[in-house]
């Protein structure tokens, strides 16, 4: 979904384009399905490849553990600190080796990396509330750092326009340039 355009299949370089021309990348995730993960990836290699610079907004992290996020990503607590710290069992609960492979990627290519969800037991919050928390976060960071691309990992409710996507739009007060990617 290309800013308003109808839904429509894509080619591995249609997507790449698209993405290199975007401020805001949203990457539609299936939680508990692997290559989801691995086509993150995929996007974030390409931006760094081409030389971007990019701040990824996560679903599984908690604003309220970005400290640990942040020591992390900086190296001072290794994985099974960070995991531990911040309580994935039971503030995310999917799989942590298919989320792990993006922190080290981030970690190794200088992303920084900031948690969308809603503090508390964000997981037990409605979408709704969820998805303004989200797009607050992610609204912020875009006036914070305009330069930056914006990429966005969350589920595809989360992702979808009338959802994440258009009240991030609406917080900004401008049209930007977007690509939504469903899988």
């Amino acid at each position: 979904y290309v800013l308003g355009e109808p839904t429509y299949l894509s080619s591995m370089a249609e997507m790449t384009e698209a993405i290199l021309k975007s401020q805001l990348v949203y990457c539609g995730d299936y939680h508990t399905y692997r290559p989801s993960q691995a086509t993150l990836l995929q996007v974030l290699g390409e931006l760094v490849a081409a030389g971007k610079r990019v701040t990824l907004g996560v679903e599984c992290a908690i604003s309220n553990h970005q400290r640990h996020l942040d020591q992390y990503l900086r190296g001072e607590i290794n994985d099974k600190v960070f995991y531990r710290r911040v309580d994935w069992p039971r503030t995310w609960g999917f799989p942590w080796q298919s989320y792990r492979h993006i922190f080290e990627y981030a970690r190794q290519s200088g992303i920084q990396v900031i948690g969308l969800n809603g503090p508390g037991n964000a997981l037990r919050a409605s979408l709704a509330m969820r998805d303004s928390h989200a797009a607050d976060v992610i609204a912020t960071n875009m006036r914070e750092d305009p330069d930056a691309v914006m990429v966005v990992q969350q589920g595809d409710f989360h992702v979808a326009p009338r959802h994440v996507p258009d009240k991030v739009q609406r917080l900004l007060g401008r049209k930007i340039e977007r690509v939504i990617l469903l899988q």
